[in-house]
Protein backbone atom coordinates (compact mmCIF):
# COMPACT_ATOMS: atom_id res chain seq x y z
CA UNK A 1 0.00 0.00 0.00
CA UNK A 2 1.13 3.61 -1.00
CA UNK A 3 -0.40 5.25 1.96
CA UNK A 4 2.15 4.45 5.22
CA UNK A 5 -0.83 4.07 7.43
CA UNK A 6 -2.23 1.21 5.43
CA UNK A 7 0.90 -0.16 5.16
CA UNK A 8 1.48 -0.29 8.70
CA UNK A 9 -2.33 -1.54 9.03
CA UNK A 10 -0.87 -4.26 7.02
CA UNK A 11 2.18 -5.41 8.37
CA UNK A 12 0.88 -4.99 11.90
CA UNK A 13 -2.27 -7.44 10.77
CA UNK A 14 0.05 -9.78 9.38
CA UNK A 15 2.04 -10.29 12.61
CA UNK A 16 -1.33 -10.45 14.45
CA UNK A 17 -2.11 -12.96 12.33
CA UNK A 18 1.26 -15.19 12.95
CA UNK A 19 1.49 -13.99 16.74
CA UNK A 20 -2.44 -15.15 16.83
CA UNK A 21 -1.76 -18.80 15.19
CA UNK A 22 1.03 -19.65 17.22
CA UNK A 23 -1.03 -18.65 20.35
CA UNK A 24 -4.08 -20.23 19.14
CA UNK A 25 -1.92 -23.59 18.76
CA UNK A 26 -0.45 -23.12 22.57
CA UNK A 27 -3.92 -22.79 24.07
CA UNK A 28 -5.37 -25.57 22.25
CA UNK A 29 -1.91 -27.95 23.20
CA UNK A 30 -3.21 -27.60 26.68
CA UNK A 31 -4.26 -30.32 28.55
CA UNK A 32 -6.92 -28.62 30.91
CA UNK A 33 -9.29 -25.95 29.65
CA UNK A 34 -7.62 -23.41 31.21
CA UNK A 35 -6.93 -21.51 27.75
CA UNK A 36 -10.31 -22.06 26.52
CA UNK A 37 -10.96 -18.36 26.92
CA UNK A 38 -8.05 -17.19 25.30
CA UNK A 39 -8.40 -19.55 22.39
CA UNK A 40 -11.76 -17.76 21.51
CA UNK A 41 -10.58 -14.59 21.72
CA UNK A 42 -7.47 -15.33 19.31
CA UNK A 43 -9.57 -17.10 17.01
CA UNK A 44 -12.41 -13.75 17.19
CA UNK A 45 -8.44 -11.40 16.25
CA UNK A 46 -7.35 -13.79 13.65
CA UNK A 47 -10.42 -13.34 11.51
CA UNK A 48 -10.36 -9.75 12.25
CA UNK A 49 -6.89 -9.28 11.20
CA UNK A 50 -7.30 -11.17 8.10
CA UNK A 51 -10.36 -9.23 6.83
CA UNK A 52 -8.34 -5.94 7.90
CA UNK A 53 -5.44 -7.28 6.16
CA UNK A 54 -7.35 -7.94 2.92
CA UNK A 55 -8.98 -4.76 3.14
CA UNK A 56 -5.96 -2.30 3.69
CA UNK A 57 -4.14 -4.33 0.89
CA UNK A 58 -7.10 -3.86 -1.41
CA UNK A 59 -6.86 -0.20 -0.31
CA UNK A 60 -10.58 -0.78 0.46
CA UNK A 61 -13.06 2.31 2.14
CA UNK A 62 -14.30 -0.10 3.92
CA UNK A 63 -11.30 -0.19 5.63
CA UNK A 64 -11.83 2.52 7.97
CA UNK A 65 -15.03 0.60 9.67
CA UNK A 66 -13.01 -2.59 9.89
CA UNK A 67 -10.12 -1.17 11.47
CA UNK A 68 -12.30 0.20 14.22
CA UNK A 69 -13.99 -3.11 14.88
CA UNK A 70 -10.15 -4.88 14.26
CA UNK A 71 -9.02 -2.58 17.02
CA UNK A 72 -11.60 -3.44 19.20
CA UNK A 73 -11.35 -6.78 18.93
CA UNK A 74 -7.89 -6.70 18.81
CA UNK A 75 -7.68 -4.91 22.23
CA UNK A 76 -10.05 -7.41 23.38
CA UNK A 77 -7.66 -10.47 23.02
CA UNK A 78 -4.61 -7.86 24.25
CA UNK A 79 -6.34 -8.15 27.74
CA UNK A 80 -7.27 -11.91 27.28
CA UNK A 81 -3.69 -12.69 26.48
CA UNK A 82 -2.37 -10.45 29.31
CA UNK A 83 -3.67 -12.69 31.77
CA UNK A 84 -1.30 -15.55 30.81
CA UNK A 85 1.52 -13.32 29.31
CA UNK A 86 3.60 -14.13 32.14
CA UNK A 87 3.94 -17.88 32.08
CA UNK A 88 3.49 -18.44 28.20
CA UNK A 89 6.17 -16.86 25.62
CA UNK A 90 2.79 -17.07 22.68
CA UNK A 91 0.65 -15.22 24.96
CA UNK A 92 3.48 -12.42 25.50
CA UNK A 93 3.50 -12.31 21.89
CA UNK A 94 -0.18 -12.47 20.99
CA UNK A 95 -0.24 -9.52 23.39
CA UNK A 96 2.42 -7.09 22.41
CA UNK A 97 1.26 -7.41 18.56
CA UNK A 98 -2.45 -6.78 19.20
CA UNK A 99 -1.65 -3.67 21.00
CA UNK A 100 0.02 -2.71 17.88
CA UNK A 101 -2.31 -3.93 15.51
CA UNK A 102 -4.98 -2.01 17.42
CA UNK A 103 -3.13 1.51 17.84
CA UNK A 104 -2.26 0.89 13.80
CA UNK A 105 -6.25 0.20 13.39
CA UNK A 106 -6.87 2.75 15.63
CA UNK A 107 -5.35 5.47 13.31
CA UNK A 108 -6.63 4.13 10.32
CA UNK A 109 -10.38 3.94 11.88
CA UNK A 110 -10.37 7.97 11.65
CA UNK A 111 -10.02 7.77 8.12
Amino acid sequence: AANPVLAEVAAAAAECLVAGEACLTHCLRQKDDSMAACAVTVRDMLASCQATLSLASAQSKHLPAMAALCAKICRDCEAECKKHADHHAECKRCMESCARCAAACEKAAKG
